[in-house]
C-alpha cells in the first residue's frame, strides 16, 4: 500500500479486502468509511469489540478459492454499478500477487476503469486511445500484455511511430514526456500503461 495515503473524502465507496483490512487498521484508518468488506478471511486481524460493531455490517465473506480476494471483491463492487475504481495496494508487496492482480484486471479491463496506484505512479489499461494531461517529465512506459500492434504517441521523448511490442521480443519500458500532453493509440492488441508520479494526471 502506498506510503502517502488518497484522501477518501474523494471517494464515495470504499471497499477493501480482509488483507487490506489489516493495514488500514494499522494505520488507525477510520473504519466507519468503509463501505465493503470482502473475502475469505482467512487473514482476518485480531479487532476490538468495538472496531466489531463497526464492520459487522459491512463484511461478505468470499470463500471461494478458485478466485482471489480481489478477484471477488470486483464482482460485487460490479454488482454495484460501480466502474471507475482507484485501486491502492495492488500490489500486494509479493511479485505474484501483483502479476496476479494484473491478469484479474485484464479480466474486467472491459466492465471496469481501474487504476492501480504505488508510491511511483499509476498503471492501468487503456482502450484503443488515449489523452494525458499535465505529465511533462513523467516516465511513461508501454508494456504489450503480451502484444500490442501499430502503436503510435504523441508527445514522448521517443516516440512512437506503428511499433509492435511483445511481451517475448520487445516492450517499450522507461520512455519520457516532453509535453504537459501526451497522445497514445495503437490497433489491436492489449496495452498496460505505466505513469510514473510528479502530480496529479487527468485522463481522456
Amino acid at each position: 500500500m502506498p506510503h502517502q495515503f488518497p484522501d477518501t473524502e474523494d471517494y464515495a465507496f470504499i471497499a477493501c479486502t480482509d488483507g487490506a483490512l489489516n493495514k488500514l487498521i494499522k494505520r488507525k484508518f477510520d473504519l466507519q468509511k468503509i463501505d465493503l468488506i470482502s473475502g475469505d478471511f482467512d487473514s482476518y486481524p485480531p479487532l476490538s469489540p468495538e472496531q466489531k460493531t463497526i464492520i459487522e455490517n459491512k463484511i461478505i465473506h468470499t470463500p471461494d478459492q478458485d478466485k482471489t480476494d480481489f478477484h471477488k471483491a470486483l464482482e460485487i463492487i460490479k454488482n454495484e454499478k460501480i466502474t471507475e475504481l482507484d485501486i491502492y495496494g495492488g500490489s500486494g508487496e509479493e511479485m505474484d500477487h501483483f502479476l496476479g492482480n494484473l491478469t484479474t484486471a485484464f479480466q474486467f479491463k472491459d466492465e471496469m476503469n481501474l487504476v492501480f496506484h504505488d508510491d511511483y505512479g499509476k498503471y492501468f489499461f487503456i482502450s484503443k486511445e488515449i489523452v494525458l494531461y499535465d505529465v511533462k517529465n513523467c516516465n511513461i512506459s508501454i508494456y504489450p500484455f503480451p502484444e500490442v500492434k501499430n502503436v503510435q504517441s504523441k508527445g514522448l521523448q521517443w516516440e512512437l511511430k506503428n511499433h509492435h511490442f511483445s511481451i517475448t521480443q520487445r516492450i517499450g519500458t522507461r520512455n519520457r514526456a516532453i509535453e504537459d500532453r501526451v497522445k497514445i493509440q495503437y490497433e489491436t492488441g492489449n496495452l498496460l500503461l505505466f505513469v510514473g508520479n510528479k502530480s496529479e494526471i487527468k485522463l481522456q
